[in-house]
């Protein structure tokens, strides 16, 4: 009934046809339902669905399953989430390396972070006014400098971008 699928680059044997009861004695309507449940609350990838399945006792034939048939439903789609996750991080101010950690935790292939990350707008604006407000708060020192850097860096912005962010900051504002 249901093709073999791959979650998360892993290969996971094809689901048993379905009505069959696993051998544990779940059904696989019960997971359906259970990942209809889970999905409710709020989207996540198809890797993230299956463990949280697998953690509330689906046994991993039905996990597949529920898994496979929603993502045939289009209910689930790791692109729509992953540019949902990446629109999210963004927003909160943060850069393309930790927008990428971040689907990477979620589950998401690697292929899929990378085309993500690399569609993300011109972030350099809003890294100047991070680091502007940053400054203001530490002062114009060579060590509140690094810190403010060290501050970007953590939050996913390559050091080139700091680099040139704190360039241009200290061309409007030499006396900083």
């Amino acid at each position: 009934m249901f093709p073999p699928t791959i979650l998360m680059d892993k290969q996971y044997p094809p689901p048993r046809p379905g009505g069959e009861p696993s051998p544990d004695g779940t059904d696989p309507a019960e997971a359906k339902t259970r990942a209809l449940r889970l999905i409710g609350t709020r989207p996540v990838s198809r890797d993230e669905l299956y463990k949280k399945l697998i953690a509330k006792g689906t046994s991993e034939p039905d996990a597949r399953c529920a898994v496979s048939w929603l993502s045939d439903m289009k209910y689930i789609d790791d692109a729509d989430y992953a540019a949902l996750v990446a629109k999210h991080y963004t927003k909160k101010g943060y850069g393309p390396a930790r927008v990428r950690a971040e689907l990477f935790r979620r589950g998401l292939e690697r292929e899929l972070a990378e085309e993500i990350t690399a569609e993300l707008p011109d972030q350099s604006e809003m890294l100047e006014e991070l680091l502007r407000k940053k400054l203001k708060r530490c002062g114009p020192g060579t060590k509140d400098i690094r810190r403010a850097a060290s501050a970007m860096a953590a939050r996913g912005f390559s050091g080139d971008d700091i680099r040139a962010a704190l360039k241009k900051l200290e061309r409007e504002d030499p006396e900083e």
